[in-house]
């Protein structure tokens, strides 16, 4: 019984700690002088190009049926950073995981070069997104 409870106990820590906590802000720079702002408790995200914020509180959504879902409707979030460097070029992926049971689990990635777009080396220094959906919604 009791190794019942250590082991829902440990359940409990790992998914408490892998939750995004309040006020948890992430700032990836790429570029010159350039800054993806991640709030992981809200899964809101901004871009600061130089000095100047292009673009504030951005947020993902999706429709499935009728049904729109976004941002707001998660609970629990995860956000990792992974330095990449390969055939294809070298930055930064940054993934922010939502979660909440009953919709598909959400997973934005977020692309970041020095020089470039990490997939395409255009040459000019940028960020790109994408956003995957795992799972289903209400049986979809």
């Amino acid at each position: 019984m009791l190794r019942k409870y250590a082991a829902l106990l440990l359940i409990l820590f790992f998914c408490y700690n892998a939750s995004a906590q309040p006020g948890q802000i992430t700032v990836a720079a790429f570029g010159a002088n350039n800054q993806l702002i991640i709030n992981a408790s809200t899964g809101l995200y901004s871009v600061k190009y130089g000095t100047k914020t292009i673009i504030t509180d951005a947020s993902a959504s999706y429709t499935i049926g009728n049904q729109k879902y976004g941002t707001a409707n998660y609970t629990k979030r995860v956000l990792r950073q992974q330095r990449l460097n390969d055939k294809l070029g070298s930055g930064q992926l940054v993934t922010l995981t939502s979660v909440k049971a009953g919709i598909p689990v959400m997973v934005q990635r977020f692309l970041l070069s020095r020089k470039g777009l990490y997939r395409y080396r255009t040459g000019v220094t940028g960020a790109t997104t994408e956003i995957k959906l795992y799972g289903s919604a209400g049986g979809v």
